[in-house]
């Protein structure tokens, strides 16, 4: 039975999308500022834990980035940590399995005994892919005496369709991302009477000044969903009076291939933050042009910049 936790926007700020790396046509999903986050990082071992608790004897994790959750989890349902390894990494004995790659093959191994018999096992990861390590260690597990209760995954690639080779295995996956599908959304270049326009600072992200705006929700219009998020963001009361053009560049936002419309409007009414999500910011034209580029999330500067020449044209 795979199961799926409901995926957190929220979280997903904490994951970029790396276009290009480590080669062209990959989209890497990097979990680096997450771990760097504590409260995000305590927010996934807690969403682990509630799922997984009283169900397990023993928790796994995947070398590499799998130990980080797996040992976190671990000491917080007070059970024994396993580390799987690549081939010569453990000291003593060990029981290993050889598994399948794109090219050629590999090895996983963990130490005699460090599963016992009857074991309930939890496999966890940072990144459920083609699926072919989990299902290695699940057939280790099964080599050692033990029984795969399931496996947890931070990040879900479903395009790659690795659940499909889990079959039989409960999954938990928090965030899922699937390249196929692309994520509809839109962007507020507003002004008010002063001539002042609105940005946002999304305080738990890391990229710097953004335009207010977001995704829309099943039955809703783009327009409706943009004055929805940016009442939420700001406080602000907003009029949309045109469309101003569509970007989709990539890498520009950390939940996949991410298209979005841009529109024009006014803003009106008293800012009022988010707490402890946005701080709202109203910069003049000259203010903003004035900043470097990389004090803007993504292509927010270029999006400002390609509406200022508009206006002069």
């Amino acid at each position: 039975m795979n199961t799926v936790e409901k995926a957190n926007d929220e979280l997903k700020e904490f994951i970029r999308r790396i276009p290009n790396f480590p080669k062209p046509g990959v989209n890497f999903r990097d979990i680096g500022p997450l771990l760097a986050n504590p409260q995000a990082l305590g927010e996934v071992t807690e969403i682990f834990n509630e799922y997984w608790k009283g169900r397990v004897d023993v928790i796994v994790g995947l070398d590499a980035r799998g130990f980080i959750f797996a040992s976190l989890l671990a000491q917080k349902m007070e059970l024994p940590f396993v580390m799987f390894r690549k081939k010569g990494k453990l000291p003593g004995t060990t029981i290993s399995v050889e598994y399948t790659l794109e090219y050629g093959t590999a090895t996983i191994e963990m130490q005699k005994g460090a599963i016992k018999e009857n074991d309930r096992v939890l496999i966890v990861d940072d990144l459920l892919a083609t699926g072919g390590t989990a299902l290695a260690a699940s057939q280790l597990i099964k080599k050692s005496g033990g029984i795969s209760s399931g496996c947890a995954f931070v990040v879900e690639l479903e395009e790659l369709e690795g659940s499909q080779k889990l079959e039989g295995l409960e999954i938990q996956s928090i965030l899922r991302y699937d390249e196929r599908v692309p994520i509809y959304a839109g962007d507020f270049i507003g002004t008010n009477k002063e001539g002042k326009l609105l940005l946002i600072n999304r305080l738990n992200f890391p990229s710097g000044l953004a335009l207010p705006g977001g995704k829309q929700d099943a039955g809703e219009s783009l327009q409706e969903a943009i004055i929805r998020e940016v009442e939420e963001e700001t406080g602000f009361e907003i009029t949309i009076e045109k469309q101003f053009g569509v970007y989709d560049t990539p890498g520009r936002d950390p939940r996949g291939n991410f298209i979005s419309t841009v529109f024009v409007g006014e803003f009106y009414g008293t800012p009022q933050n988010e707490e402890g999500k946005t701080e709202v910011v109203m910069l003049t034209k000259e203010e903003i042009l004035a900043k470097n580029p990389k004090d803007f999330a993504f292509d927010h500067f270029q999006i400002l910049q390609d509406y200022f020449r508009s206006l002069e044209s």
